[in-house]
């Protein structure tokens, strides 16, 4: 049976199921009419292991619509750590930035779409979803400030730094093949390489030429 050989699987791969489907499910029906046991059914699982996992369906719909953030934070944490001690250039510390973010995206983008679509009939859990990302948003804000203070740049405002970063990966990761289908073929590399320089330096993608100095 299929449910038989989903509970062999790991744990953690079961709990992923769940999440994927739950993602699918919501954004079809929105937040209010989906039933939990839609998201069983979606899964392969009885209902008994979607709550084994997840005690009520607002914790599952936190869950799977922030995976994204959620996901992208525990990537780049990883690495975040990797260069504590002996710290990277801030250029290919930023290209891992918008990396992990870039692609975490690109894996739950479609789940995404189809949410933003759907987004009036999704009111009732849009608190839930704002929760969980606000959490993640905000001990990534405290990352960075930390970590721009240590390397001596300013810190003025990284909480709107931030939100600009993620509307930019947002904006491309989910409407760049409906806006510019053509330019959309860009590969990742050059498209995170090129944003890593327009974060890092701005319109001029490079370093501010240094100053000649008067004979």
């Amino acid at each position: 049976m299929k449910n038989s050989a989903v509970l062999r699987r790991p744990s953690a791969e079961v709990r992923q199921l769940i999440v994927d489907a739950a993602a699918e499910v919501f954004a079809e029906h929105g937040y209010g009419k989906t039933m939990t046991t839609q998201i069983a059914e979606r899964a392969g699982v009885h209902r008994s292991v979607v709550y084994r996992h997840f005690a009520t369906k607002e914790e599952l719909f936190r869950v799977a619509l922030a995976q994204p953030f959620v996901e992208f934070l525990a990537d780049f944490a990883t690495a975040w750590q990797e260069q504590q001690e002996a710290p990277w250039p801030d250029e290919l510390l930023l290209r891992e930035f918008l990396a992990d973010f870039y692609d975490s995206f690109v894996r739950h983008g479609s789940a995404l779409r189809i949410l933003l679509a759907n987004e009036t009939g999704l009111a009732e859990g849009n608190g839930q979803l704002t929760s969980g990302v606000q959490q993640v948003l905000a001990q990534l804000t405290q990352m960075l400030t930390e970590g721009m203070r240590q390397r001596g740049h300013p810190t003025h405002r990284v909480d709107l730094t931030m939100r600009f970063i993620i509307y930019i990966i947002m904006g491309f990761t989910l409407f760049d093949e409906q806006i510019a289908p053509e330019a959309s073929k860009t590969s990742r590399d050059a498209m995170i390489a090129h944003l890593t320089a327009f974060v890092l330096y701005g319109v001029r993608l490079g370093p501010e030429p240094a100053t000649r100095t008067a004979r």
